[in-house]
């Protein structure tokens, strides 16, 4: 599986990821003002922002709950894959 790095700005109340490959995320991060949360595949994060959707709607959303969430779905898809591997 492809993982990438998953970063999240909370003003902007925006996502993005990138993939392993790039130079350097730090010049991303600092200058967008993003802050890398963790690694998830491309799969596991449209299932974030879609849970992120079902919860929040429309409103702005805290780089704290957006971790908690970023924590809930990469438990849930592991706990799933460790099922498949029985």
């Amino acid at each position: 599986m492809k993982y990438r790095k998953v970063f999240y700005n909370e003003e902007l109340n925006k996502v993005r990821s990138r993939n392993f490959d790039w130079v350097s995320d730090t010049t991303f991060e600092d200058s967008a003002g993003f802050e890398y949360v963790g690694t998830m595949t491309p799969v596991e994060l449209d299932l974030l922002i879609e849970a992120l959707f079902s919860k929040h709607q429309f409103k702005d959303i805290s780089l704290e709950d957006f971790e908690n969430m970023f924590g809930d779905v990469r438990t849930f898809c592991d706990i799933i894959k460790g099922i498949l591997d029985k």
